[in-house]
């Protein structure tokens, strides 16, 4: 043997010891032959997996690679995966291969040889349009799904974003961004930022940004062009409610996302400071430190009240610090991995910090990990007295790991525990005060507390039973919250309404227990809260009073409760399904048959279904033998699927945890049908003089187009708010400047012109000119979807042309009301007056039927019968198909399947 076949052995050998002893020596030699280098992404991502992962019990190769390939499949319309017997049969278009998977497989790695098989047959056959990265992140992102909720691929824009977020600064304006009615709109603008230097205010219009209309444009493209380089210009074209359109240029500044807002308040001639941490940055804890130094500085302050509601974490080092500032000794949280083996503790560090303030913390279910961290660390070392519902229960931590492309692998890599040992994961910290706020104004009541927020509801969460403390709230209050949903402020305001109600308890509480010691203080609470919630149920009769409703407490113990459930359509009679697009009202009658008073009694509904799951149906005082009838009105929306639902009625009250009475009741929504849509156009350059150009019909250098589109309903429902739509691919080259058309309503059978405007700058150099073009009906949620591609160079290649009808395909489907079982078999029926290229079929997530019938195909129609095995839970059914000219049309309807209840047996395990 020469050196050099040694040589080759060792290297091999060594491969094999760091991969793992399970990996046989035939993978690793498929591996060495394989070009991995095409697959950077997958390949690295499944060696951070297998080494890194907080619990390798939970690596299921067999189960990760099948959510992979339907996570691939989502992303890919010509792809289909179909599991069956051991085996992977890949449709790739009209193109099929078998891939063997192996059962005995231990090591994540080791499917990498499969995976590669399956990307060099979809290398060889795809012709689609999705990018060979995209297509790897959507595979990772499936590849980690049965893991937990909080393991996934981040592609290098949303990396980018994410990170800028933790850092805490950035190039920027100073503006938060939403999208509204499709218009680009100011959220909030920060304090002392450019943009709030400009006048620049929210629910102001961002129509251009440096000329590029931002019709159809990305929330995300929009960001990266309103960042930048300090000191670089940056031009807005704004539109303020009732004021002409102005140009504004504002110049980028480091912009600072504060964490840390900051107020000094007084209460019975005494000094509070409020301190409200929105997240954990690189900077949280020098802004906390910044904070308490300027109450120091105005006279310091009797004590403080740390808020932490709405807080969704962020950075654990930075939490630790946080609790390390208000403790002087004693454990702040445990690192631990898999079976809870220590990893790390992070002790308090004595530090002479404020450790001797008298402290409040507020929370929420939406404060979660290193927000539970710091509440965790305060309230079971008895530093602080906790008030508030429930938090989030997200005891795991992430890392990033940053691949060379800029995309990063966010993987779980431990758990913390709380000071104790105690987990909080999917259990939460539970507040020594729970309040539960009464919200009762004309828009809706809601006294009763849903829990549907919290770890414990997110697919594949991890647990921690071993050491999950069960615990109870020493006092529970209620509190009438007037504040409605319109008037509370963003997440980004830095406004702290110190007048409202937790802060004015959590006054009282210092003020009661002026102490640093939760232990000691808890007591010394009790005459207060029952002189609060006194208080808080006068103000909640009162309010009560004015819709009619005796809300006076009492004991109520019967169940002996009649219920009636009825739908009411706008004449007031009585109908077994609502159809989108109408109103009605829910009514429920209750019939108290006990001979006892029932008091503060509602009722809910328990339903999959927004539109009426957690609604409250208030009572209040029933006597015996009364009989009363609440409604809630249902507004239901045109673009809502068919769906078929078993839902509950729960009768309860705010003093009994289990339901006094429950009924199941049918509920059906039925779609009203849609519009469907047919276009051809026009294009003018220069035939007019609102254009420019020299009359050939392409968009050329230098010219001003105009974009004439006939748009024709062809379907059995009117389309109410129709709009055209223009999408520019061509970056800054390509000015749009009427990128959206209002054609109102467009009946059945009817249509209507629209012109869309661009101009192509001079410099623009490519062969060919490419657009998206959508025309929508924004009630029925319907559209249509196509891209012209203007091949300068060839005329007669550009697609589509000029003329040329462009029609939508048309899906019939007629969903029986199903029997519930565990199973459905659905039925539809496509038809197309142009020959389709492909139908796909979705059902709870997962791409169950794929049919390629060729770019050369000359099928008009297509049936489609297929089994459907529903999963416990709503389940939403979606079929899409295009033609052979690649327009979109899709269909959603949704199933509610509710499996057999079945008793469990759960193996009491003791804490430790």
């Amino acid at each position: 043997m020469n050196h050099l076949k040694r040589l080759s052995v060792i290297i091999i050998i060594c491969v094999l010891a760091g991969l793992n002893s399970a990996a046989s020596f035939e993978d690793l030699i498929q591996i060495h032959n394989r070009k991995l280098y095409q697959l950077p992404v997958i390949t690295r991502s499944l060696q951070y997996i297998q080494q890194e992962y907080y619990d390798p019990s939970r690596i299921n190769p067999n189960k990760m690679i099948e959510d992979a390939f339907f996570g691939l499949a989502q992303e890919v319309p010509e792809i289909l995966p179909v599991f069956e017997n051991g085996q992977i049969t890949l449709h790739v278009g009209d193109k099929t291969t078998k891939l063997s998977l192996n059962s005995s497989y231990k090591n994540i790695r080791q499917t990498i040889p499969l995976i590669d098989n399956a990307f060099q047959f979809i290398k060889n056959n795809y012709q689609g349009d999705v990018k060979w990265d995209d297509m790897q992140y959507s595979f990772v992102n499936g590849l980690l799904k049965s893991l937990d909720p909080h393991s996934n691929m981040l592609p290098p824009q949303i990396n980018k974003e994410f990170q800028t977020e933790t850092e805490g600064e950035y190039g920027g304006l100073g503006i938060s961004i939403t999208l509204r009615e499709k218009v680009l709109t100011i959220d909030v603008p920060f304090p002392d930022t450019p943009a709030a230097k400009a006048g620049l205010a929210t629910d102001d219009q961002i129509l251009e940004i440096n000329s590029l209309p931002t019709i159809n444009m990305p929330l995300s493209e929009a960001v990266e062009l309103m960042r930048g380089k300090p000191g670089t210009n940056v031009t807005l074209t704004i539109k303020s409610k009732n004021e002409p359109l102005r140009k504004v240029t504002l110049t980028r500044e480091i912009i600072e996302i504060k964490s840390v807002e900051h107020a000094m308040v007084q209460h019975n001639s005494k000094n509070y400071g409020i301190i409200k941490l929105k997240a954990f940055h690189e900077d949280t804890f020098r802004n906390l430190e910044k904070a308490m130094n300027h109450f120091k500085k105005q006279g310091g302050v009797k004590g403080l009240v740390l808020d932490l509601r709405g807080n969704p974490g962020g950075l654990l080092t930075q939490s630790t610090l946080v609790a390390d500032y208000f403790l002087d000794k004693g454990e702040i949280v445990y690192t631990v991995g898999a079976s809870n083996v220590p990893q790390e503790i992070a002790q308090a560090t004595m530090q002479p910090f404020d450790s001797k303030l008298p402290m409040v913390i507020l929370i929420d279910n939406g404060s979660a990990s290193a927000s539970e961290i710091v509440s965790g660390a305060l309230k079971n070392n008895n530093r602080a007295v906790v008030i508030g519902q429930k938090s989030f229960g997200k005891g795991s931590v992430q890392t990033l790991f940053n691949l060379r492309d800029g995309s990063s692998l966010k993987l779980t890599i431990a758990q913390y525990l709380t000071p104790g040992k105690v987990s909080i994961q999917a259990t939460g910290i539970i507040p020594d005060i729970y309040v539960t706020p009464a919200k009762i104004n004309e828009e809706f009541f809601d006294v009763y507390e849903d829990f549907d927020m919290g770890e414990d509801k997110l697919d594949s969460h991890l647990e921690n039973t071993a050491l999950n403390k069960a615990e109870k709230p020493t006092y529970q209050l209620s509190y009438l919250d007037n504040q409605v949903p319109k008037d509370r402020k963003s997440i980004y305001s830095n406004q702290i309404n110190s007048k409202e109600y937790l802060y004015q308890l959590a006054y009282k509480v210092l003020e009661e227990a002026p102490v640093t010691d939760r232990k000691a203080a808890l007591p010394k609470l009790k005459s207060l809260i029952q002189k609060e919630q006194q208080t808080q149920n006068d103000l909640i009769e009162k309010e009560f009073s004015k819709y009619k409703i005796d809300w006076t407490p009492g004991a109520t113990q019967s169940k002996n409760i009649g219920i009636e459930f009825s739908i009411l359509d706008e004449t007031g009679k009585s109908v077994t399904e609502m159809v989108a697009g109408k109103k009605y009202k829910a009514q429920i009658k209750l019939t108290n048959n006990s001979k006892e008073p029932l008091h503060q009694v509602l009722a809910t509904i328990d339903s999959f279904n927004m539109l009426m799951k957690n609604k409250e149906f208030l009572f209040g005082k029933l006597l015996p033998g009364q009989s009363n009838s609440q409604t809630i009105d249902i507004e239901v929306p045109h673009e809502l699927m068919t769906v078929f639902e078993k839902a509950t009625i729960k009768i309860l009250t705010p003093q009994t945890e289990d339901p006094l009475a429950e009924k199941k009741i049918l509920v059906q929504f039925k779609e009203a049908g849609d519009p469907s849509f047919s276009y051809s156009y026009s294009l003018e350059d220069g035939q007019t003089s609102n254009s420019k150009g020299n009359k050939n019909g392409l968009p050329e250098p230098g010219e001003k187009v105009l974009l004439k589109v006939k748009l024709t309903n062809n379907g059995s429902n009117q389309s109410n708010k129709t709009f055209l739509n223009l999408k520019n691919n061509e970056g800054k080259y390509v000015i749009l400047k009427k990128a959206r058309v209002d054609l109102g309503t467009l009946k059945a059978g009817e249509s209507k012109d629209g012109v869309l405007e661009f101009e192509v700058k001079p410099d623009f150099k490519e062969p060919d000119l490419e657009l998206e073009f959508f025309a929508s009906d924004d009630d029925t949620r319907y559209s249509i979807s196509d891209k012209f591609k203007f091949d300068l160079k060839s005329p007669k290649n550009s697609t589509p042309l000029a003329g040329d009808i462009r029609v939508s395909p048309t899906i019939i489907s007629q969903p029986a009301t199903p029997s519930f079982k565990s199973s459905y078999n659905f039925n539809a029926k496509i038809t197309s007056k142009e020959p389709l290229l492909d139908v796909i079929l979705f059902a709870k997530g997962k791409k169950l039927f794929y049919k390629n019938l060729g770019q050369n195909s000359k099928q008009t129609s297509f049936s489609i019968h297929q089994k459907i095995d529903l999963e416990d839970g709503p389940n939403s059914i979606t079929l899409q198909t295009r033609g052979v000219d690649k327009i979109w049309s899709s269909k959603t309807f949704s199933i509610v399947y509710e499996a057999p209840q079945t008793k469990l047996v759960q193996k009491q395990e003791k804490t430790q």
